[in-house]
Order: structure tokens, then C-alpha cells, then sequence
């Protein structure tokens, strides 16, 4: 191997190893907003059903 070949070498390593990087933090943000989504629909809903049992209590106090 003479200087060209690995020059071409480290080029085509650090070509590669940037799209890789960039892929993977593309998809890792990805996954990052899902997860969010998730956490704030599943945090929507607890927060329905603690209305929903508050106003069940007010509504079982007031009729007693």
C-alpha cells in the first residue's frame, strides 16, 4: 500500500464513521420525541382520571 491508497482509506473511514454518527443521532432524537410523546399522553391521562375521581368525590359529598 503506498501513500494514495491509504490516504483513500482514511478518507472513505472518516466518511463513514460520519454518516454512521449522524444516522444514529437522527434516530436517537427520533426515539427521544416518541418517548416524550408517550410520556406526556400517558401523564394527559392520569391527569383526566384524577379530575374524573375528584369530580366523582364532590359530586358522591354533595348528594350525601
Amino acid at each position: 500500500m503506498d501513500g494514495w491508497d491509504v490516504a483513500i482509506l482514511v478518507g472513505a473511514s472518516y466518511l463513514a464513521i460520519t454518516v454512521l454518527v449522524r444516522f444514529m443521532t437522527a434516530e436517537r432524537n427520533k426515539l427521544l420525541a416518541d418517548f416524550q410523546k408517550q410520556i406526556e399522553a400517558a401523564q394527559a391521562r392520569q391527569r383526566a382520571e384524577k379530575d374524573q375521581e375528584t369530580k366523582a368525590k364532590a359530586a358522591r359529598s354533595d348528594a350525601a
